[in-house]
């Protein structure tokens, strides 16, 4: 007696169900899921998604729709309304502090380096980082990859307002360009989609 047929039927819908569930988390049908993030700036690899907090906390991973700044319409850096996750660099009430091309986020603990801002994107075309405040305001964040200069993020994108936020994404298993094979994570990697 022979069970293929059966366990050939389990896996194909388990598969499809699976597919399924991460078409519709994707479309934001689902208010948890996974997403595959393929982006230079963010460890790629497989993410849980859940919805957003009311009030994020720093390094948290965010979510929230692009919409292109006025100097990058033209370009196509990304589809419009592409979701683009960012970790939580700035809060309210945070000194945003320019020196050149570098950006600190300074706050009651300490300053931390919120990322250098480049002039040219990868095809030598100028770019306008954001014109951003010296505090952060309340409802605002400023969100980014300190270790990505060419991640679109607050540097270019200005600060994202907290109502704008779509959901959280938690590393499951990411891996890096110089490893070979996935790794389970259970902190934060750094953040990010879309690049300049």
């Amino acid at each position: 007696m022979t069970h293929r047929p059966v366990v050939l039927l389990c896996v194909v819908s388990l598969c499809t169900l699976l597919l399924m569930m991460a078409w519709l988390s994707h479309q934001d049908r689902l208010p948890v899921g996974i997403t595959w993030i393929r982006s230079p700036s963010l460890p790629v690899g497989l993410y849980w998604h859940t919805p957003i907090t009311l009030s994020p906390s720093r390094g948290d991973l965010v979510c929230f729709r692009y919409r292109a700044p006025e100097w990058a319409l033209e370009r196509h850096y990304l589809p419009e309304t592409s979701l683009l996750c960012k970790r939580v660099l700035g809060l309210p009430g945070d000194r945003l502090v320019r020196t050149n091309d570098s950006l600190t986020v300074c706050h009651l603990a300490a300053c931390e380096d919120a990322g250098r801002i480049v002039s040219f994107d990868s095809r030598g075309r100028p770019v306008t980082p954001a014109i951003l405040p010296e505090k952060i305001p309340e409802g605002s964040l400023y969100l980014g990859v300190p270790e990505c200069p060419r991640s679109f993020d607050s540097r270019y994108l200005g600060l994202v307002r907290t109502a704008q936020l779509l959901r959280t994404i938690h590393p499951m298993w990411v891996w890096t360009q110089e490893e070979k094979r996935p790794k389970r994570s259970h902190g934060h990697a750094p953040a990010a989609d879309g690049d300049v």
